[in-house]
């Protein structure tokens, strides 16, 4: 075979090879559907209440469930999720929620959420609500989740003060705010439970527990506390 016919055979094979690389790019690609909720129901319940989302853009069996209790309140939102546009990090979801039909999902609503920071539990109260998947994230819609069945933080204040007032130095327990740190940069405000002392003492913050019911525990010295005079 002469060098004519040998490029001529190259050029052929280049250009097949070439072809076959291509043809991906100029074929349709799926287009992903952004999840879009447009009702819930019920709008409100306990722990272990069935709930269903009705709307569009929903993935087969690969849906997340993002909870939003806001700052202060006792579990994790990531703060990358914005409506429709690309999330890159999130935690304290529910997991691989199917919807057969694109239209419509049910799940439970959870007393623990695990993330890879530990088990975070619902606050009572208003709650907001999206789906996503494949990147994406929904609108928003509210759920409150009702007292009857779940342990609220006031009830739980209550029982750990049962508790703790027998233990000489510790004066009251409180509900207040305290900040906690998750990773470099990101710090969040969470209800937590506060014990008061009258003064420091190592012995003393060993009885005292860091979590109680699912709540952090913090201590605050504040001294003897003094009755106002009449």
């Amino acid at each position: 075979m002469n060098k004519k016919l040998i490029l001529i055979f190259a050029t052929i094979i280049g250009g097949v090879i070439g072809v076959i690389i291509l043809i991906p790019y100029f074929l349709p690609r799926p287009v992903l559907s952004v999840p879009v909720i447009e009702s819930i129901s019920p709008s409100s319940g306990t722990v272990g209440t069935e709930v269903t989302i009705k709307g569009s853009g929903f993935h087969s069996n690969n849906n997340e469930i993002h909870f939003d209790c806001g700052e202060k309140a006792h579990c994790f939102y990531s703060k990358e999720i914005i409506d429709g546009e690309r999330i890159t990090s999130s935690d304290a979801v529910l997991e691989s929620i199917s919807s057969p039909d694109g239209k419509t999902l049910t799940f439970v609503i959870p007393e623990v959420l695990k993330s890879t920071f530990g088990e975070w539990f619902l606050p009572i109260g208003e709650i907001e609500i999206r789906v996503a998947h494949s990147g994406y994230a929904s609108n928003s819609v509210k759920f409150t989740l009702e007292s009857e069945g779940k342990t609220s933080i006031e009830q739980t204040k209550e029982k750990l003060l049962r508790e703790l007032m027998t233990i000489e130095g510790v004066i009251g327990v409180g509900i207040g705010e305290c900040k906690v740190e998750w990773g470099v940069d990101l710090t969040i405000t969470q209800l937590c439970i506060k014990v008061y002392l009258e003064k420091d003492s190592s012995e003393l913050r060993k009885k005292i527990p860091t979590q109680f019911e699912g709540f952090k525990v913090a201590i605050e010295v504040t001294g003897p506390i003094e009755a106002l005079p009449k």
